[in-house]
């Protein structure tokens, strides 16, 4: 993002010389501390476990940590190494980062400090897999049969993009027997001034280095995301652990849905959001079981699994219920891109993944059928499909009133995806393939304007700037060719719209503004935006989330309160806020 385009983003999403204090919710600044631990939402020093008690931290190791006297102890697992991170995080300034704990055996069991990164995918991927990682207990020379007599040492690394972490930049700063003993206490320190970054124990400088000489690129320019421990193959004691610096923020209370190493997975993805007629909240996403393999790489036990899950809400999503499966990978089923859609006319919810598959349900989403293929949609030209992700709609104006109308991608001839919309006139007895896109564009959302206009709003995947924009005149049966439109951010990451209908209003009544969620620069700062001319501009936006954000969806509760379900913390947790349209629209 260039000067221009970087002041533009700051007036469109109104962070250009505006304090975040400014995006906190009146009166619910009480609610937020209390649903997110102590001081979560005040900038200076926070505590994430006092006297062995887990004030504020969460991770695969949350089910299985235990409370011992002043200790909380934090055992290892056979698959995930049970990572336990800080439930905060840090922004792109100074911090001071301080632990004492103890590490109960010492001899090669990997026991990590970790800071940044984000471990969504293995490192084949273009993500790659960033993480700062200190080894404090080395496990490399155990596992060498010609290395048995090398004294343990920590080391220290980042690894590289698409390369595992035996493969990393790793550099040994000490043995590990000069610095630490198996059952004695010791205290930690991780200091960032500047671009210096430096680790001690007990007092003494074990290594110092520049940031930038591992920190690089656009997918690390918000470094440090997250911090915590990894026990991997020994168990960790952790008796005080806390960091003063200045913290992400949420401007308005949110509450975690999903979270990894919960529920039997190792990753949670790709929310989809949509409210029933009677009021309850459906939650979904995909559900990624991969193992926290040694050296902190996602790999996965039975190749790329990933299955469909969700939760419901009655209360407006101030709690969730117990996770349910609805797709199950091992049947031909791909539960990837889940995407729901609400039949206002009949009640039914139809839930929509890559395939494509399509289920339902009709008694409030308790209770869904069997996923039902819709693969004789695909043509020579449009290889695969995926929804959305996020949400399909109901037409409400035209000859194409009650339409239901889902956007999706594909992939193409020569590996290229384009975007095209599935339709139903009956009330999804049947489905059509409508409307294709040229190549270039991922991810779509869809919204239908006040003239009966149907907008597909999609990811950009030709490497300029901007969303690319396709209108239908006839309902979504065909699409004009996409144009950028530069003035919304999000064009290399999804994004979520919405129509707002306030509960009880006519759904055909003119003069509903429409809504954008999503993040800026780096995939931070999850923002909402506002407009009342079906997009032509977006004089109004709000920062939802100040740290690490990226996939989003949104509905409208039923008291007309905005709900957002979305991606926050290097895709670690799921998270779900709302706020007034008021707060929004001012």
């Amino acid at each position: 993002m260039n000067t221009t385009d970087r002041r533009d983003f700051l007036r469109l999403t109104g962070l250009a010389g505006a304090g975040l204090a400014a995006n906190v919710l009146p009166g619910r600044a009480a609610a937020a501390v209390e649903a997110t631990g102590p001081n979560l939402t005040t900038p200076g020093k926070k505590v994430f476990v006092d006297q062995g008690r887990p004030v504020a931290v969460f991770g695969s190791g949350s089910k299985a940590m235990r409370r011992e006297g002043g200790d909380l102890v934090v055992p290892p697992d056979a698959h995930w190494g049970n990572p336990l991170f800080a439930d905060a995080s840090l922004e792109d300034r100074d911090f001071h980062i301080s632990a004492r704990l103890t590490l109960e055996t010492v001899g090669g069991t990997g026991a990590s400090f970790l800071i940044g990164g984000h471990y969504h995918y293995p490192c084949t991927r273009a993500e790659g897999n960033r993480t700062f990682r200190v080894v404090l207990d080395d496990e490399t020379e155990v596992y060498s049969p010609f290395e048995l007599e090398t004294p343990l040492s920590i080391v220290y690394g980042r690894t590289e993009q698409r390369a595992p972490w035996g493969r990393a930049k790793k550099i040994v700063a000490g043995r590990t027997a000069d610095f630490l003993a198996a059952g004695r206490p010791f205290d930690l320190e991780a200091v960032r001034q500047g671009d210096d970054f430096s680790f001690r124990i007990n007092g003494r400088e074990v290594f110092r280095v520049r940031l930038a000489d591992f920190i690089h690129g656009s997918a690390d320019d918000s470094w440090p995301v997250s911090f915590g421990f990894f026990p991997e193959r020994g168990t960790i004691r952790l008796h005080e652990f806390s960091a003063q610096g200045s913290f992400c923020r949420a401007g308005s209370e949110h509450r975690d849905v999903w979270s990894i190493g919960h529920d039997g997975y190792g990753l949670y993805r790709v929310p989809g959001l949509c409210t029933t007629p009677t009021g309850t909240l459906l939650a979904f996403c995909e559900a990624r079981r991969f193992d926290f393999a040694r050296g902190l790489d996602w790999t996965s036990r039975t190749g790329d699994e990933v299955h469909c899950v969700m939760k419901r809400s009655t209360d407006r999503g101030r709690t969730w219920s117990e996770q349910q499966l609805l797709i199950a990978r091992g049947s031909g089923y791909e539960a990837r891109d889940p995407s729901p859609l609400v039949d206002h006319e009949t009640g039914e919810v139809f839930l929509i993944t890559k395939g494509p598959y399509v289920l339902q349900a009709a008694n409030d989403g308790a209770s869904w059928s069997p996923p039902r293929s819709l693969r004789g949609l695909l043509t020579k030209e449009l290889l695969s499909l995926t929804a959305g992700p996020c949400r399909g709609i109901q037409l409400r104006h035209g000859a194409h009133k009650g339409r239901l109308i889902f956007s999706a991608y594909g992939s193409r001839p020569g590996g290229k995806s384009g975007t095209a919309a599935i339709y139903s006139d009956d009330h999804g007895r049947t489905w059509k393939l409508g409307g294709t896109t040229p190549p270039g564009s991922l991810e779509p959302q869809i919204i239908e304007l006040e003239d009966g206009r149907v907008v597909i709003n999609a990811r950009n995947g030709l490497g300029i700037p901007g969303r690319l924009i396709s209108v239908s005149e006839d309902g979504g049966a065909g699409f004009a060719p996409h144009i950028p439109d530069k003035r919304l951010p999000s064009h290399t990451c999804q994004a979520s719209l919405l129509r707002y209908d306030r509960p009880g209003a006519s759904r055909s009544a003119p003069g509903k503004p429409m809504l954008f969620c999503g993040p800026g620069e780096g995939r931070r700062n999850l923002t909402v935006m506002l407009s009342r001319d079906d997009g032509r501009t977006w004089p109004v936006s709000r920062m939802i989330y100040s740290g690490r954000s990226a996939y989003s969806a949104m509905t409208i509760l039923p008291n007309g309160d905005v709900g957002i379900l979305y991606e926050r913390d290097g895709y670690r947790r799921l998270s779900f806020t709302s706020f007034p349209i008021e707060w929004l629209a001012g």
